[in-house]
């Protein structure tokens, strides 16, 4: 069996998108932000096998088993404006509207970006800019557990556990995800999130925590009397 990421990468281009495959690299956050501005695409993908350096929010360190049965991507975007805060949950539900048509498990998301079923975590955004005047390079890290179950520091399972994963239903995950991650970058030129996807991230996050109670148009959560930032849960 090819590696899951070597699955990401026939799809890319497949699509004819920039995918860059490589078997080992130290962060493919850290690879895409040396090589984006080189290559002069509004759009491309970094994957691999394994990381050395892999890592959360806060420096936290995420370690791979090396052995490509974990999606360890970095989806890179050239936007003309700067996002909006309400980019950060808008791609957790991106993430968790793509998953949603492969389960009938339960998934939901933790703040700030966690995808998790039950109280087990499966996945996991990091999200970096870099700024240059009126233009923004955009990396989206994404790292998923898709046949292993990554070591960090809580409860972990993965994707194949609670559905059928083989490259075909890959691909198909690949169109969604690259479709819900669109639309919800153009989403996030404007500081408020619409009614819609304010009711579908509160459907998402209730799922995993039942206290929250209102999701606010500028990202914030209502829990019980208190509103609490994105990033604070």
């Amino acid at each position: 069996m090819n590696s899951v990421n070597q699955w990401t990468q026939s799809w890319a281009h497949k699509q004819n998108l920039p995918c860059h495959y490589q078997n080992q690299v130290t962060s493919t956050n850290d690879l895409a932000k040396q090589e984006f501005a080189k290559n002069g695409d509004n759009f491309a993908l970094w994957v691999a096998d394994h990381q050395s350096q892999g890592r959360g929010r806060e420096q936290r360190s995420w370690t791979d088993q090396g052995q490509g049965g974990e999606l360890l991507s970095t989806w890179c975007y050239q936007l003309g404006y700067t996002p909006q805060p309400i980019l950060t949950p808008l791609l957790g539900l991106a993430l968790y509207k793509a998953l949603s048509p492969m389960s009938d498990q339960v998934i939901n998301i933790k703040p700030p970006n966690d995808l998790r079923v039950e109280e087990m975590k499966f996945a996991g955004i990091l999200v970096e800019a870099q700024s240059q005047g009126a233009n923004t390079r955009l990396f989206i890290g994404l790292g998923m557990d898709v046949f292993n179950a990554l070591q960090v520091d809580v409860p972990t399972t993965h994707l194949s556990a609670f559905t059928t994963v083989d490259e075909a239903s890959w691909h198909s995950f690949c169109d969604r995800l690259k479709k819900e991650m669109d639309q919800a970058v153009a989403k996030s030129q404007t500081p408020t999130l619409s009614e819609d996807d304010r009711a579908l991230l509160l459907k998402a996050l209730q799922n995993g925590d039942s206290q929250i109670n209102k999701v606010k148009q500028d990202g914030s959560l209502q829990v019980g009397d208190q509103t609490i930032d994105w990033y604070r849960l």
